[in-house]
């Protein structure tokens, strides 16, 4: 009888523990990438409602939808970052190539091409110790 008392005391050590090596500790630097993501989905989704003076009336309707889809994408895509979703940078990869194609249709610049995919590429260097936590 104590035997199988050892045994479910042991098990449930080792689930508590398997628990705790599944959320490790975030850590200071991806905090803050995180929560940079999901500022610039807010800002991105001011931006593009035009509720901040910048002039949307001369842009089709279709490309203020996608902007602001890709913005309120940004700010899901930190929710699931912060909970330890893969889904999350997924999420924001596919928010990141939706900004850079309106972006290329509304300048024609390779800059601002490369203003998005470097904070992609920082939060996806950061991300990459941990991915494995990463559900």
């Amino acid at each position: 009888m104590s035997k199988s008392h050892s045994k479910k005391t042991y098990s449930s050590k080792a689930h508590t523990s398997k628990a705790h090596a599944q959320k490790p500790e975030r850590g200071w630097l991806l905090t803050i990438a995180i929560i940079l993501v999901g500022i610039s989905g807010v800002l991105g989704l001011i931006v593009s409602l035009g509720e901040n003076g910048f002039r949307t009336d001369n842009l089709p309707t279709w490309f203020i939808a996608v902007a602001a889809a890709s913005a309120i994408a940004d700010i899901v895509a930190a929710f699931g970052l912060w909970a330890w979703k893969q889904w999350g940078y997924y999420l924001y990869l596919g928010a990141t190539l939706a900004s850079i194609a309106l972006g290329l249709i509304a300048t024609g610049s390779l800059m601002y091409a490369f203003s998005h995919i470097i904070p992609f590429a920082i939060v996806g260097y950061i991300i990459l110790p941990k991915w494995k936590y990463f559900d």
